[in-house]
């Protein structure tokens, strides 16, 4: 396995870059990683039982708050 580092954006600059493409200002609020966490379970459990529309999901809400930059240069093997 090849563990290779690329740009990483905070989320204030992915907003930057966003909006000038979508033509309007993103909506966005601060939350507790823990909170958004709990969320995306709770409404994975919910989606089991009733169809909900919602981007929210435990999975999404782990990358969303987990992801930090790799180092950007040589490729690490991991063998």
């Amino acid at each position: 396995r090849f563990i290779v580092g690329g740009h990483f954006l905070t989320w204030d600059e992915l907003v930057v870059t966003l909006e000038p493409m979508l033509g309007r200002e993103v909506r966005r609020f601060r939350a507790p990683a823990t909170l958004l966490r709990a969320l995306g379970s709770l409404l994975d459990g919910v989606r089991r039982v009733r169809p909900v529309a919602s981007l929210i999901s435990r999975e999404g809400m782990e990358y969303a708050t987990r992801t930090r930059p790799l180092p950007i240069g040589r490729a690490w093997c991991d063998r």
